[in-house]
């Protein structure tokens, strides 16, 4: 039995050790290590979790994470950017 392929037909691949779930991720990663480097990012992480909370009442309740592909702060005024890498 074959396996089953991925939702979005992407392949799966490992860069520098690091696995990624698709070409583009893996690709994406590695020119924001790039700009890291050269310094026109900073604080750069992969796999970031969010919390999505919701209250009930005067309690806080977490109902979800969101997982970001990638996070980053933009060197020069401290943005926070929260990316995903998408196909077309």
């Amino acid at each position: 039995m074959q396996p089953k392929p991925s939702k979005y037909r992407n392949t799966r691949v490992v860069v520098d050790g690091e696995k990624f779930d698709s070409k583009r991720e893996a690709t994406h990663w590695q020119e924001l290590k790039l700009r890291e480097k050269i310094g026109e990012i900073q604080f750069l992480r992969r796999q970031h979790a969010f919390p999505l909370n919701t209250w009930d009442g005067d309690m806080e309740i977490e109902v979800a994470r969101y997982v970001a592909d990638f996070v980053y702060h933009d060197k020069n005024d401290c943005t926070l950017h929260v990316v995903d890498a998408k196909g077309k």
